[in-house]
């Protein structure tokens, strides 16, 4: 999966990159036509393509970045939820689907091995996904993806990602919730 998401990231780099040197051709291939003739009002067409130009790059850019920056967000969102669910509700009797053993009952002794090993595999799980992750971006501002944008955003988008990691273990947990008890 670390392959198959760095592969995509790169790929959407690569593309919005090279979209963005598509257009910027067109556009001085444009401004070069409208210069060879010296009207005034042509002069102002061009300023008003460069601006254009640079209005719609800075667009992009930032759609991806935010694109990027939420993606990134959810994985480690996904990863706390699934791992707090199954570590603060597993045994617990109206949760039948997260039942520790299988018929019997398990010692003290297992229940904290159990719980290490969840606590290895959430830390293996952020290991993986910050290495992915910082790969990625490496790659990605390679390619010429500019993130200085979205570091005004960060506290606002921490926030709502929080709230709505918050709002997934809730209804996540609703969906295990049983009230039979067995």
């Amino acid at each position: 999966m670390a392959v198959a998401e760095l592969c995509l990231r790169a790929g959407k780099a690569t593309y919005v990159a090279r979209s963005i040197r598509r257009r910027a051709t067109d556009v001085e291939a444009e401004i070069l036509e409208l210069s060879a003739s010296s009207k005034q009002s042509e002069r102002r067409s061009v300023s008003s393509l460069k601006l254009e130009f640079d209005l719609w790059k800075r667009q992009s850019i930032s759609y991806h970045t935010a694109e990027l920056t939420a993606d990134m967000y959810a994985e480690y969102i996904a990863i706390g939820c699934s791992q707090s669910i199954i570590f603060w509700w597993s045994g617990h009797p109206f949760y039948p689907a997260l039942q520790l053993g299988t018929g019997g009952v398990m010692s003290p002794g297992d229940v904290a091995k159990w719980g290490l090993n969840q606590v290895a595999m959430l830390g293996f799980q952020f290991v993986v996904e910050i290495f992915v992750d910082y790969v990625c971006v490496v790659v990605e501002m390679a390619s010429g993806i500019d993130f200085t944008r979205i570091e005004s955003r960060s506290t606002f988008l921490g926030v709502v990602f929080m709230m709505m990691a918050v709002l997934n273990i809730n209804i996540s947990s609703l969906v295990y919730l049983s009230f039979h008890s067995q």
